[in-house]
């Protein structure tokens, strides 16, 4: 069978153009052929893939375009018998034996990889939505041997976190270190801020932490840095901090997966 019947014999079939005579006698041609299940398998995939309205409207595009072409082929086969007549797009694209959806697909993906830029997958802020998640609360509540105000300003601190109020957790450990002094309330207000939306006053509060050396909160810190400045939209300088973070460290195999996402 010609091949251009016979694409357009699957796509009939597909778009349910054939009699019932006619579907009758492909669906028995298709369980004795193998090949013939093989290419409506492929167009069935190819036309499920132009679900989108937008390609959907490419394809009509594409349609018209070789409706333009086929017109000034007519029109010098009459004027002019001796001219060679141009391919149209259509055909040029049924010269490989690929049914028009994926034609079309094929064009799609060519468009998209010209329109964007190949340096980045995602922006760093998008990036950061993916992956930033607040650290879990390891603090306890404190017990009545504290004083008053202290305990009811680290209770306050500590419920307003775990109820992911941020802004109100923040403000609470910074007023706890006032009292006492302690990196871990540092950390845990720069997550805050950072979880607010605040992501430039929680970076000199991190890099702090940092350079304190503790090591329950490095790694940590190490991370939630390059969170804040993914949110601050400096790429390289997260991928700086990323780079630092090393194998079996604290979300190590998250940090592979934000740098592959540059």
């Amino acid at each position: 069978m010609d091949q251009e019947k016979y694409f357009d014999e699957i796509e009939a079939y597909l778009s349910g153009q054939q009699s019932t005579t006619e579907k009758a006698a492909f669906e028995k041609r298709m369980t004795t052929d193998a090949k013939l299940r093989s290419a409506v398998d492929l167009h069935r995939q190819a036309a499920a893939s132009l679900g989108d309205p937008a390609l959907l409207e490419l394809a009509q595009k594409l349609k018209q375009v070789d409706e333009n072409w086929k017109m000034p082929t007519e029109a010098a086969a009459t004027s002019n018998s001796d001219a060679v007549a141009p391919t149209t797009l259509l055909s040029r694209l049924r010269v490989v034996r690929l049914p028009i959806a994926v034609a079309v697909s094929i064009a799609l993906l060519i468009a998209f990889f010209q329109w964007f830029p190949r340096t980045t997958s995602s922006n760093p802020e998008q990036l950061f939505a993916q992956h930033f998640d607040a650290y879990p609360m390891v603090l306890n509540q404190r017990s009545a041997l504290d004083t008053l105000a202290q305990a009811q300003l680290s209770n306050r601190a500590i419920q307003a976190y775990l109820q992911e109020d941020y802004q109100k957790a923040a403000t609470a450990f910074q007023e706890l270190q006032t009292l006492e002094e302690q990196p871990l309330y540092r950390f845990y207000e720069a997550v805050a801020l950072l979880g607010d939306g605040e992501a430039g006053q929680s970076i000199p509060l991190l890099e702090k932490v940092l350079l304190q050396g503790d090591d329950l909160l490095v790694q940590q810190a190490r991370w939630y840095l390059a969170m804040a400045w993914l949110k601050e939209g400096q790429g390289e300088k997260a991928r700086e901090v990323l780079a630092g973070i090393k194998e079996g460290e604290y979300q190590w195999a998250a940090a592979q997966k934000v740098l592959a996402g540059f």
